[in-house]
């Protein structure tokens, strides 16, 4: 696997974390669909494919 390769926990991982800091400062999500989850959705289908 290339170095700038990062696999789907990795990926999972920090999508948690950034969510979390966010969360934290005090934002909200102005939708119930976060960047996190629709990037998982995506990752799902392109598995399911």
């Amino acid at each position: 696997m290339p170095e700038n390769t990062m696999t789907e926990a990795q990926v999972q991982k920090e999508l948690a974390k950034s969510k979390a800091e966010y969360i934290a400062q005090g934002n909200t999500f102005p939708h119930a669909t976060t960047t996190s989850m629709f990037i998982g959705l995506g990752l799902e289908l392109e598995e399911a494919q």
